[in-house]
């Protein structure tokens, strides 16, 4: 009988998966020039960071196209990936100064001369961040503040608002409340999920009518607080936005939005295993999220991403040990 073909070793398998992806590149930048970009490479995984290190290093060829990412860094980010890597340049964005701000928001309102007391109070509030003086910007109008009249914006007082707030907690909280309440569903659910979700997961986790969700997803695209990065599929516009969503909601609320997540992901047969074992631990389902764990680390060690399989593996066995000791009775030892 034939001999099934042996396994690839990782590293083959990683090789292999590099030079089809640059030739599937390649083939596209034939036609014209290509830019590739890579957004919030901060949370890449391990696969795409090893291709663009190949990418850098010159281990594999991509004529035609450019590479662009973008990444936050901060205390609250991992260490950016390939930042050290010959091949790789580096451009680090300021912040805006006032003149800056002032250019933003004229662009922003498409107006000439933008009030001067609204320019120092978002360039004093936001501190020259461009995320910061947009969401400055939509709160005004959703308050109010900014009005048009005779073809132009106006600013003007408004009874019991007070001035724009001073941090962006604060500022992204006042934006969340004046949502209606359908909208403020649609922005707590797309938190949960963390990533792109689809008008059918959002249908499901929310429980909305499609009229609800269809005119919540209306409101909360004018007010750019989500985005359609594909027909039918949404994402929040910021990290910022979804962590302060995130962080409005308590344990036993966090764990019932999991695992109504979790559910919809398990029926509609998602590969995405790292995200449903994600889902069912906070959901406080041990067992799931050590099988999907366990799924996840063999499928990274067989594609060639050990550090990612590791990763896994050491996750899984945290979750493992900790399932056993709560069935023995017996307490963690002290970390």
């Amino acid at each position: 009988m034939p001999q099934p073909p042996a396994l690839a070793r990782p590293e083959s398998a990683r090789e292999r998966l590099n030079r089809c992806l640059a030739a599937t590149l390649r083939a596209f930048a034939s036609r014209r020039p290509l830019l590739l970009l890579v957004d919030d490479l901060q949370w890449a995984d391990e696969l795409t960071v090893q291709f663009l290190d190949a990418v850098a290093r010159g281990q594999v060829s991509l004529e035609g196209t450019l590479v662009l990412g973008t990444l936050r860094e901060g205390p609250e980010t991992p260490e950016p990936p390939l930042n050290a890597t010959p091949g790789v340049r580096v451009v680090r964005l300021g912040l805006l100064d006032r003149s800056e701000v002032e250019r933003m928001v004229r662009d922003t309102l498409a107006m000439a001369e933008p009030p001067p007391m609204l320019v120092d109070e978002i360039a004093a509030g936001s501190g020259g961040n461009p995320f910061y003086i947009g969401e400055y910007v939509h709160l005004a109008l959703a308050r109010g503040a900014l009005v048009r009249r005779d073809g132009t914006w106006v600013l003007r007082p408004v009874e019991g608002a007070g001035s724009l707030p001073s941090a962006l907690p604060d500022l992204l909280a006042a934006r969340y409340v004046s949502l209606d309440p359908a909208s403020r569903e649609v922005v707590d659910a797309a938190a949960v999920v963390g990533a792109v979700v689809d008008g059918g997961l959002l249908a499901t986790v929310t429980g909305l009518s499609d009229h609800d969700l269809l005119d919540a997803i209306d409101e909360l695209l004018a007010r750019t607080v989500i985005e359609e990065v594909e027909p039918g599929r949404f994402r929040l516009t910021h990290d910022e936005v979804r962590e302060a969503a995130y962080g409005r909601l308590d344990g036993p609320e966090r764990a019932r939005r999991h695992r109504a997540v979790a559910e919809a992901l398990e029926a509609r047969g998602s590969d995405d295993w790292p995200a449903l074992a994600h889902h069912w631990s906070i959901a406080g389902e041990d067992t799931r999220a050590y099988e999907w764990l366990a799924r996840a680390a063999q499928r990274a060690s067989r594609v060639g991403a050990p550090h990612e399989a590791a990763r896994l593996f050491d996750a899984a066995f945290a979750i493992e040990t900790r399932r056993v000791q709560a069935a023995s009775g017996t307490a963690s030892p002290p970390s």
